[in-house]
């Protein structure tokens, strides 16, 4: 009965070639429209899921009379892990707020903007996996550095490089200890070579003279598993790390706060300085809005073209009821017409998407790929 609904309805489409393309592209092209916007919306908030210990890492803000910023004094980090109760880890990152650095391998020369020096702890505090090299050692030697895959090939040609040379600025060498996976495209940091803050500690004045109040680190920390996160426990907390500071220089007045890594990449438009672009959850709103309000007209526009064409039917339905029809078998008669419909504006659909994502990539500087294996994606479209 079911198949006979079909083929009845397909023949009927097939008869009105112009009302069955008018009805599938004005919907197909509602559908491309808001699964773009909504595969940019789902990227957007899942900035950082990917890291295991997510819900427990936070980063210190800093708020000093002129601005709020991510970032910390060098000293902080290591007063932290001995002085505050509940804290797991603490790592730092100096990013140098992206200034070019000269590398070399054999006569080939390279200049990138995202070598930067973090602590060992980072790779407790992130599930950044390692694809060779050992975990537990990296970034301690002062002079071996981790790098990504993507930039082993571009340095060396291949990703097999542990206990290979590269030079920095033509007068320091470095072993790489590990290569890193690829950096997800949704995380917040993004570099493509780690170096040992231990050498950095040689130079920089900041460490050597522990400097409170030059504010360059972006300092992480892990809170134990069943550490207090409340609004009240966090805000006290806040307060302590404000106050070890406060004693380690006097004379420089901030506030502190502590950021979940989950707000970070959507609710960072206030701080200056940060080490990365920033998302902005106001035009995550908006354009869900956008997009839900284009399904909408969409699905009107559907609806439209297909009521007025229902006076010219009805002969159709009386013949039908004259001869047995019952109603139910009349409705699934039409909603068997409109599955046919969606489920060939589906498909296009989906079809204008992948051939739209690279241009749509390039203008917003994304990587989105349709997520079609995906259970939520699927589930999401099948609803649809």
């Amino acid at each position: 009965m079911i198949f006979n609904y079909l083929k009845t309805a397909f023949r009927h489409l097939r008869r009105h070639k112009l009302f069955t393309i008018l009805n599938v592209l004005g919907l197909s092209t509602g559908l491309a429209c808001a699964i773009l916007i909504g595969l940019w919306v789902v990227n957007e908030l899942s900035y950082d899921d990917f890291n295991v210990n997510g819900p427990h890492i936070y980063r210190i803000t800093a708020s000093p009379i002129g601005g709020s910023y991510p970032l910390t004094g060098a000293p902080l980090a290591a007063d932290l892990q001995r002085q505050v109760p509940g804290i797991k880890n603490v790592a730092r990152i100096k990013a140098d707020y992206d200034r070019p650095v000269l590398f070399s391998v054999g006569s080939k020369y390279f200049e990138t903007t995202k070598a930067w020096y973090a602590d060992p702890g980072i790779l407790q505090l992130f599930s950044f996996p390692l694809v060779s090299g050992d975990r537990s050692t990296a970034l301690v030697r002062p002079d071996g550095l981790l790098i990504t895959q993507k930039a082993a090939r571009r340095y060396f040609g291949t990703e097999d490089v542990v206990g290979r040379s590269i030079h920095m600025d033509d007068t320091v060498s470095f072993t790489v200890e590990g290569v890193l996976k690829d950096i997800p495209a949704n995380s917040h940091l993004q570099f493509e070579m780690l170096l040992p803050m231990s050498y950095d500690a040689h130079t920089d004045q900041d460490i050597i003279q522990r400097h409170y109040d030059n504010l360059n680190f972006y300092t992480y920390i892990q809170l134990d598993d069943h550490a207090d996160v409340s609004p009240a426990a966090l805000a006290a907390m806040a307060r302590r790390i404000g106050d070890i500071n406060g004693k380690g220089e006097p004379t420089f007045q901030a506030k502190f706060g502590l950021q979940p890594l989950s707000r970070i990449h959507l609710y960072s438009r206030s701080l200056l300085y940060d080490v990365g672009p920033q998302g902005n959850i106001t035009y995550v709103r908006i354009f869900s809005l956008v997009a839900i309000f284009i399904l909408l007209v969409a699905c009107i526009n559907f609806m439209n073209l297909t009521t007025a064409r229902s006076a010219q039917r009805a002969r159709e339905v009386g013949v039908r009821k004259v001869i047995g029809a019952r109603r139910g078998q009349l409705v699934a008669q039409f909603l068997g017409e409109s599955l046919l419909l969606t489920l060939a504006a589906l498909l296009l659909g989906l079809v204008l998407v992948e051939l739209a994502l690279p241009a749509f990539n390039g203008l917003l500087g994304t990587a989105l790929t349709l997520p079609l294996t995906k259970t939520w994606f699927i589930g999401g479209t099948a609803g649809v």
